[in-house]
């Protein structure tokens, strides 16, 4: 696609519920940092230990921030791993300081628009789709050990151990793809495992492709409700009391972004035609 005169337009929508857990740990971002970048960022700290919340914020805002003061947009691709490396430190020396947070970490998942194309990265299990000519695709690589249980008639599955965070010495490095051109009219969901564990690929495909990113963010947040709250009747089913297994709702958060080309190079051109036509008219009349 020529993209002369194209002006590139962003359009997105985030948000995120806590669940059934105690706090959010998930921290979300979707901004512009100048003309020709945008930056969508999904971080779910790790729950299951200490500090997982204040490892999301610290990714989310050093990643934030490292663009804002760069200068140099040459190789996206290579400032977005040095990006996440730099909040992986930082991470880590809190981590070092403070026995309680040895094991404090988050995943990661990220879209990067740069002029024409953009660059997915993530670490851990969230994920970053792209929906393009009613096809969904999942465009990151999952860090994953998956489990699935059978109690019964009820189908446990204990959720996933993920095998790379930020802030977890020696596996925190980045999946990060090459660029890809940006077509108008393609759609990216961001989001945290919450999301998909409740809803299939076709749920997703249909509404991020035939609503607005604010009404699509709403209705998979209440399909993912009504599917959680499913779960916890068949589990009731088969158990008599809340244990180990109860399938709790996660926190779970999404970022839905739409992108789509402007032609600015018509409406000067318009302007420009008139512009003759009223000179042209003028001279005419007075000659």
């Amino acid at each position: 696609m020529d993209t002369i005169g194209l002006r590139i337009i962003i359009e997105s929508y985030k948000s995120t519920i806590i669940g059934d857990r105690d706090s959010n740990q998930d921290r979300i971002l979707s901004k512009r940092i100048n003309s020709n970048l945008f930056i969508s960022l999904i971080c779910d700290g790790m729950g299951k230990y200490e500090g997982g919340e204040e490892a999301a914020e610290i990714s989310i805002t050093t990643i934030s921030q490292y663009f804002n003061q760069l200068k140099d947009f040459s190789n996206i691709g290579i400032e977005i791993y040095n990006s996440i490396e730099l909040a992986h430190k930082k991470i880590v020396e809190i981590s070092q300081i403070d026995e309680n947070k040895s094991m404090m970490g988050t995943t990661l998942a990220l879209v990067i628009f740069h002029l024409d194309y953009f660059i997915v990265a993530n670490v851990g299990d969230s994920r970053v789709y792209l929906v393009r000519n009613d096809n969904i695709f999942q465009l990151t690589q999952d860090h994953v050990l998956a489990q699935r249980i059978q109690f019964k008639d009820y189908n446990y599955k204990p959720g996933t151990s993920i095998t790379k965070a930020v802030g977890i010495n020696n596996k925190w490095q980045p999946f990060i793809s090459l660029p890809f051109k940006l077509f108008s009219g393609d759609k990216f969901l961001l989001c945290s495992d919450g999301l998909y564990e409740y809803i299939n690929d076709d749920i997703l495909l249909s509404r991020i492709s035939e609503l607005s990113p604010s009404v699509a963010t709403r209705e998979l947040l209440d399909i993912v409700k009504k599917n959680s709250n499913e779960d916890k009747d068949k589990f009731h089913q088969s158990f008599d009391t809340e244990s180990f297994f109860y399938p709790y709702l996660d926190n779970t958060s999404l970022i839905i972004v739409n992108a789509s080309f402007r032609n600015d190079f018509i409406p000067f051109l318009v302007f420009f035609i008139i512009a003759l036509l009223i000179i042209f008219t003028f001279f005419i009349s007075n000659f």
